[in-house]
Formats: C-alpha cells, structure tokens, sequence
C-alpha cells in the first residue's frame, strides 16, 4: 500500500515538472521570437503588420518605438 503510494506521488511529480518545464520552454521560446528582428519582416510577408484583431499581430508601446527611431 505503502509503495503504492510512493510510486503515485512520484509520478505525480514527474508529470507536473514536464508541465513546468515546457511552459518555461513555450515562454523562453516567445521571448526570443518577440525579440527577433525579423520578426517584423515575417509578420509583413504573412501580411497580418497592420491588422489589429489578429493574434499574431505584435503590438508596440510608444516608448518601445522612440527606442527604435534611437537606434535608426
């Protein structure tokens, strides 16, 4: 009964740290996608740049925009 237990608990575990472990994956992943700069390129070949109800449309904070015009 006792093993029985353990061997659950343990599987348990097991199963929530592959959970853990693919959101980190998933948000580390958009992470460095948002940062790509060809992101912009992609997104304007797929045609969704300008289209605001669209899910994969990024949308950019003023701030992040006058950096931008820094950097240019």
């Amino acid at each position: 009964m006792f093993a029985v237990l353990n061997i659950v608990a343990i599987c348990v575990m097991i199963i929530y740290n592959v959970v853990v472990v693919l959101t980190f994956l998933r948000l580390h992943m958009s992470k460095h996608l948002n940062g790509s700069p060809s992101l912009d390129r992609r997104l304007s070949v797929s045609g969704v740049v300008g289209s605001s109800t669209t899910p994969g449309t990024v949308i950019r904070g003023r701030r992040h925009s006058d950096m931008e015009a820094q950097v240019i």
